[in-house]
């Protein structure tokens, strides 16, 4: 049997985004926009509209993550059932059952409570 875990950001993360992003975007701003002069203005200008459009996805990117129920997932996992047939079942249901036994030997459980999960045990098995 297969099953998915996704993986999103969490809320902390997204404000140290939105931080990070309007902190560079001021940078861009006060000290790139300012220091442009001569034949290197356009191309400073050119810099200067990619940095700004990379700082607003983050700010836009980080209030999306802190303002949504339930944020885009950035990895998916899949992930596997470990109870088939694998060599590795049979370790665990054999040592299922002797934790049971041993339980029982210690007065922990009743003799009812062990043969019902005792039962339930088989059936996984089977």
């Amino acid at each position: 049997m297969k099953s998915k875990a996704s993986v999103r950001p969490s809320k902390a993360s997204a404000i140290a985004t939105v931080i990070i992003g309007t902190l560079f975007l001021v940078f861009a701003v006060v000290f790139i926009g300012n220091t442009a002069e001569g034949e290197a203005r356009p191309y400073v200008l050119m810099f200067m509209v990619i940095w700004i459009a990379v700082c607003g996805f983050m700010v836009v990117y980080g209030l999306t993550i802190i303002f949504s129920k339930r944020p885009l997932a950035v990895t998916e996992i899949d992930m596997e059932d470990r109870q088939s047939d694998s060599p590795g079942a049979g370790i665990d249901f054999a040592s299922k059952l002797r934790k049971l036994e041993s339980l029982r030997k210690e007065g922990l459980i009743n003799e009812e409570e062990y043969k019902t999960k005792r039962s339930e045990i088989m059936q996984e098995k089977w």
